[in-house]
């Protein structure tokens, strides 16, 4: 009787964690079918829109509030794992927590990919490599007012020092 129960408690687990995977990849397939449904990248859109993001990139290794305030949209947000729990940062509270710390200069190299692109939302994928760990930022870039503008940041740490740590596809 024990081990029934206890085999449908596992069942229910995988049932319940099968539907999370579906549920993830059916949103990713939408948005990437979303982006894929918009207008070819024009050379002025794809300046535009690759500027937002070195700008982005280059006021965090600055710590330029300024520039950052200025390509975040209004009601941007961050997004940052942080033991099982996700902490959210909005514009107001990046662009303080930049102005306390004006000057500092940090130190990595960094590339970054356009995910998808469409001529209303697209995601760009930036990693950012310091010695020790990478930070992975997702960037959902949004047009507003005609004008590209971050709107979403998600954040994903990969410590490169940690040997039990997933590696990620950039990684291998």
């Amino acid at each position: 009787m024990f081990f029934a129960h206890s085999l449908k408690i596992v069942i229910g687990t995988f049932e319940k964690k099968i539907m999370k995977i579906s549920t993830f990849f059916m949103s990713l397939f939408f948005i990437l079918a979303l982006c894929n449904s918009g207008k070819a990248q024009d050379a002025k859109d794809s300046l535009t829109f690759n500027k937002v993001i070195v700008d982005y990139i280059e006021s965090v290794k600055h710590t330029d509030f300024e520039k950052v305030k200025s390509v975040l949209g209004n009601d941007a947000i961050v997004k940052i794992p942080r033991f099982g729990k996700v902490i959210i940062e909005t514009k107001n509270e990046l662009v303080q927590e930049m102005k306390r710390n004006q000057g500092i200069e940090q130190n990595f190299n960094y590339t970054y990919s356009t995910v998808c692109f469409s001529d209303a939302i697209s995601i760009a994928k930036v990693k950012l490599t310091y010695p020790s760990f990478n930070l992975y930022e997702y960037l959902i870039i949004e047009k507003q007012e005609e004008r590209w503008k971050i709107t979403q940041v998600i954040k994903e740490y990969y410590d490169k020092t940690d040997k039990d740590n997933i590696s990620l596809a950039d990684d291998l």
